[in-house]
């Protein structure tokens, strides 16, 4: 059965998701420094300098006491997505700034490139050095994640190529890692070639790259990434600078606790202790989580074997830039979590000793940096002939354009810069972080009970990606105070493409009872629903093999009228079967909100006047 809204259009039901980047989802917390978006753009004279524009300092004591200082953005360029962003000083102590550009999103592209601009790190001044793209290819394929080392006088790149398109957890997308090596420290490099990957039959994407010199004079590059499905964490070493890696052992090997990002340090005497922070999204793809905190002890002759991740940190360190110390002291910058999936870049003071499996880690937050949206893969590097100075660089969807992170992750970002000065820095700062944060259900308005009979349109608006809902067609039958609603999925590809509302997946009921305000509770259950209800933006039949759990899933609503009802959802979104989405994938409801009417899209209450 095909039907048709008859004051429905598609145009002004999502659409482009350039929409979401002047829109904005449930409430959620402020960013650090709100400006406006067109104000602050930049004054750059072209894309290959940079001339960075002063952002107005924030509030908060690690700014008043000048720690964190000359906060500005450094680069953007209309539309595009900038993002992972790799600082690197030189041996000449020349410091150079990476980073992913081209593209309107974070979508993987052919016209992806990677940014290398000679950069100044007192005014953040630059000029470009060279671009790298990926290698000609068919499929096209894009590049990113930039990592820069030295080797036996050569400066050479790493960065990861996936597929073309945009595969969640990097499922399907064929990931190869590649290197590229420059003769004249950073002016050119040779086409990225594919590494060469031994001990393993699966595809890694090298996230981290260490040098580490033995005591017999030799040194080996070592090097951390993960598989597509983000299933395992390995670690690797190479003797000839990266053309050829071999598996050494397993970071976290676990699909339940999906790790990617691996950072890698070799710490204790004469670096005789590797550790390795590893994000871990089993707690939710957008909410917080956890990180593991892995060790591995080594010989004279090197590494191998598989790491001990018996210690967790109970927050999601997103892209962990290197672990940094000062005066004893270390630190990383990460992707911080707040409610309702929104994000921040924050810098974090790490107690207790890393190296000792035994010692309790404490996580404390020193400060958010100007940032919202997309944002994060941050860099750090000291400053020359400044003791205690570093420079951190970072990305971020424009400032003042506070959206969740799904959506933000296809709309433009810029580059930021901040000067971090530690003879200013007071332990004190700090702050041990907190509980996860919570969404909040929204505020129901007053009404009455009403009895709400025959066919209605229900949408629902995810907080994860607001502008984007989930349609159903809804039976309502009231029978005194007992309300039994009847829902069936909709096709959104068709009701995208043509405005028809085409019945997927079987129907699911649940029953509840209406009090005299006209609240109720209904408990669905366990309702699974196909791939098609909620494509995520892809079209065709690439989902044929996917469902979607909606696990104690329940609308807590109101009757406003005898034409429409709204409220809350809460429960959470797993996904089934192999495909796009890896199983097991999860989505929390909430802070998500639903509405319904006779013949339109609803996603909330109306706000109360």
């Amino acid at each position: 059965m095909r039907q048709h809204l008859h004051r429905f259009s598609p145009t002004l039901f999502l659409l482009p998701v350039a929409v979401a980047l002047t829109a904005c989802g449930p409430t959620g917390s402020a960013p650090t420094a709100r400006s406006d978006a067109r104000s602050t753009a930049l004054a750059t004279a072209a894309p290959d300098v940079l001339t960075p524009v002063p952002v107005p300092t924030p509030d908060g004591p690690a700014y008043a006491s000048g720690f964190i200082r000359d906060v500005a953005v450094v680069y953007q360029n209309g539309d595009e997505h900038a993002e992972n962003v790799e600082l690197h000083l030189l041996p000449s102590n020349q410091m150079l700034l990476a980073f992913r550009a081209g593209g309107t999103g974070q979508t993987e592209t052919g016209s992806a490139h990677i940014r290398i601009f000679r950069f100044d790190p007192l005014t953040y001044a630059g000029t470009l050095a060279t671009d790298v793209a990926p290698a000609p290819s068919d499929p096209v394929r894009g590049i990113r994640d930039p990592k820069l080392f030295e080797w036996n006088g050569e400066l050479r790149l790493g960065a990861i190529s996936r597929l073309a398109g945009f595969p969640i957890r990097d499922l399907l997308a064929d990931t190869q890692t590649v290197l590229a090596i420059s003769q004249d420290q950073g002016s050119s490099f040779d086409v990225p070639t594919p590494m060469e990957l031994k001990l393993t039959d699966k595809p890694f994407g090298f996230w981290r790259y260490v040098v580490r010199h033995s005591h017999f004079g030799g040194h080996a590059l070592y090097a951390t990434g993960y598989d597509d499905g983000d299933q395992e964490a390995a670690y690797f070493a190479s003797f000839d600078g990266g053309k050829t890696f071999a598996k050494l052992g397993s970071i976290v090997d676990a699909p339940a606790a999906v790790p990617s990002e691996a950072e890698l340090n070799f710490l204790g005497e004469d670096g005789q202790v590797a550790v390795s922070l590893v994000r871990l999204d089993n707690q939710g793809l957008v909410e917080d989580g956890q990180t593991a905190i892995c060790i591995k002890h080594g010989s004279w002759f090197g590494f191998f074997g598989n790491f001990d991740c018996s210690r967790r940190l109970e927050q999601r360190l997103d892209g962990p830039s290197r672990l940094f110390e000062v005066d004893g002291r270390t630190f990383v910058v990460a992707r911080k979590h707040l409610a309702c999936t929104r994000k921040r870049t924050a810098i974090y003071e790490i107690r207790g000793d890393l190296a000792d499996p035994h010692s309790q880690i404490r996580l404390f937050e020193v400060a958010e940096l100007p940032s919202n949206g997309d944002t994060s893969y941050a860099a750090v590097a000291p400053i020359p002939g400044k003791h205690g100075q570093f420079v951190v660089a970072w990305y971020s969807t424009p400032l003042g354009v506070d959206i969740p992170w799904l959506p933000a992750q296809f709309g433009p970002s810029w580059i930021l810069a901040a000067t971090l000065d530690f003879g200013k820095y007071d332990p004190d700062l700090a702050v041990k972080v907190g509980k996860d944060a919570r969404c909040p259900s929204q505020p129901l308005p007053a009404a009455a009970r009403a009895e709400v009979q025959g066919p209605f349109l229900l949408s629902i608006g995810p907080t994860f990606f607001p502008q984007l809902p989930a349609v159903f067609l809804a039976e309502a039958t009231t029978s005194g105070s007992k309300l039994t609603l009847g829902l069936q999925a909709v096709d959104q590809n068709a009701l995208l493409g043509t405005g028809e509302l085409v019945p997927v997946g079987e129907p699911f009921a649940g029953t509840g009872t209406v009090n005299g305000k006209g609240r109720f509770s209904i408990d669905f259950g366990d309702p699974v629903i196909p791939f098609a209800a909620y494509p995520l933006g892809t079209t065709g039949a690439g989902g044929a093999d996917i469902t979607f759990l909606l696990r104690g899933f329940r609308l807590d609503g109101v009757t406003t009228s005898l034409e429409a009802f709204c409220g809350n959802v809460s429960g959470d979104i797993v996904v089934q079967g192999p495909g796009i989405i890896p199983p097991n994938t999860r989505f929390l409801f909430e802070g998500s909100t639903f509405g319904a009417s006779r013949d339109q899209v609803v996603t909330a209450c109306a706000a109360a006047p």
